[in-house]
């Protein structure tokens, strides 16, 4: 099975009350980013891409090689972050919505397998 994933890391954060993206605050050390793709990193050979938002730097300079990045320029909402990220996502059909949104603290993650089925990862 080779599957892809679009990690959306564009939040802004604001009720952490840091300057820091969401994304890059640390856990034990690390961003909590990094903890994202490294568990995605044994199920996914196709495509890894993380939509970042406008303000994107920051989170660019952690992300580790072969990670693919989508600009989300205005925060339109989940949806369009995911619509961001899946033109990176080449000779793979998704299908469905995200499994996850509202006020979680970790980055929103899915995959698709080649074969369209969608399945979350956590």
């Amino acid at each position: 099975m080779r599957a892809a994933a679009v990690v959306l890391a564009a939040g802004q954060g604001k009720r952490m009350r840091s300057r820091l993206p969401k994304v890059l605050h640390p856990l034990c050390g690390r961003p909590m980013l990094l903890y994202v793709l490294e568990a995605l990193r044994p199920v996914v050979q196709g495509p890894l891409v993380v939509v970042v938002g406008g303000d994107a730097e920051p989170v660019r300079a952690a992300l580790p090689e072969g990670v693919s990045v989508a600009v989300q320029a205005r925060p339109l909402g989940t949806g369009h972050a995911v619509a961001c990220g899946l033109p990176q996502l080449e000779g793979f059909e998704p299908t469905g919505t995200p499994p996850w949104s509202g006020r979680r603290p970790s980055s929103v993650c899915w995959c698709t397998t080649g074969k369209g089925a969608t399945r979350p990862l956590w």
